[in-house]
C-alpha cells in the first residue's frame, strides 16, 4: 500500500479501490460506482456487485470513518437497508465469524490503525468469508441478532422486546398524524435513510412548515440510547428517558408536549 501511494500519489478513493480490487479480480464483482460524495458520513462511496451470487457491497470511507454494507440482490434490486434478513453490515460478518469476540477497533478508521488498517482488516474479513460473498450461502441472521441482544443486555440490562412496537415507531405515527394536520410535512425519517447518510446515526424525524422546523431525535446510540429529545427551530423544548417509563405513557407525554407548545392561532410551535 505504501509503495503504491508513493508511486501513484494515490487519493483516498484510489487507496480504497486498490484495497478491494480483489473483489473484481478474484471474486467476480464489477465496480459500479466509485466517486466522491458530499452528503454522506465519509467522502468516498463505492459500489460493487456480483451478478452470480446476487450480492452488492457498498463502501463509504475516508480518513475518519469507514462502513460497508452487504446487500442481497433480487430482480436486479438490492434489499432495503432496513431489511435485517437480506442486508448486513461488515461488522455483522465480523461478529458472526467470531461469535462476537472481535476487536471493534480493528474496523474503526478513527483509531490507532487509521483507515489503512481498517482497509486491510476488512479486506481480510471478506477474503476469509469468500463463500458468503460469491455463492448463495447466507448467514443465520437470527443468530447474529441473538449475539447483538446479549451484548445489548450486558450494556443496558435488558433485551428489547421486538414483539411490541418501539417508542420511535409509535411516536413517529402519533407525531406525523398530528403535525401533518396542522400543515407540517415529514422531510426526514432516519428509518428510510442509508446507513451512510449523515442523518442515520440515531433515530430522527424532521418536520417542516415554511421556515419552521421540528426535530424529534434519539440523543445518542450508545450511552444515551433511551433518551429522546424534541427541538423546535434547533432549540430543545423537551426530553424523555424512555427506559424509565411505560412506552404508551412516554408517547403520550411527548405528543402532548408537542400539542401544548403548538399555538393554533398563529400556526407555530
Amino acid at each position: 500500500m505504501r509503495l503504491f501511494d508513493q508511486i501513484f500519489k494515490a487519493t483516498t478513493l484510489d487507496k480504497i479501490k486498490k484495497a478491494f480490487d480483489f473483489l473484481v479480480t478474484d471474486f467476480g464483482f464489477k465496480l459500479l460506482t466509485a466517486k466522491k460524495v458530499g452528503n454522506f458520513r465519509a467522502d468516498n462511496y463505492l459500489v460493487y456487485r456480483n451478478g452470480r451470487s446476487n450480492i452488492q457491497i457498498e463502501i463509504c470511507a475516508d480518513d475518519s470513518w469507514f462502513h460497508s454494507i452487504i446487500r442481497r440482490v433480487s430482480n436486479n434490486v438490492p434489499a432495503d437497508y432496513n431489511d435485517n434478513v437480506n442486508c448486513l453490515s461488515f461488522e455483522d460478518l465480523a461478529l458472526w465469524e467470531s461469535e462476537n469476540n472481535y476487536d471493534h477497533f480493528d474496523y474503526y478508521a478513527g483509531g490507532k490503525n487509521g483507515l489503512t488498517g481498517v482497509l486491510e482488516n476488512t479486506a481480510k474479513l471478506f477474503k476469509r468469508n469468500k463463500n458468503i460473498l460469491t455463492t448463495e450461502i447466507w448467514l443465520d441472521t437470527n443468530h447474529i441478532q441473538n449475539l447483538k441482544d446479549k451484548a445489548f443486555e450486558r450494556q443496558f440490562g435488558k433485551i428489547p422486546d421486538r414483539s411490541k412496537p418501539t417508542f420511535f415507531s409509535r411516536l413517529k405515527k402519533a407525531s406525523k398524524q398530528h403535525l401533518e394536520e396542522v400543515g407540517y410535512k415529514l422531510t426526514l425519517d432516519s428509518d428510510l435513510t442509508s446507513p451512510f447518510d449523515i442523518n442515520s446515526i440515531t433515530h430522527k424525524l424532521v418536520f417542516k412548515k415554511g421556515r419552521s422546523g421540528i426535530e424529534i431525535s434519539q440523543k445518542d446510540w450508545r450511552e444515551d440510547y433511551f433518551i429522546y429529545q424534541v427541538f423546535k427551530d434547533e432549540k430543545k423544548v423537551f426530553d424523555i428517558d424512555v427506559s424509565k417509563i411505560d412506552i404508551d405513557r412516554a408517547v403520550e407525554l411527548t405528543t402532548d408536549k408537542i400539542k401544548q407548545a403548538y399555538d393554533n392561532k398563529n400556526g407555530r410551535l
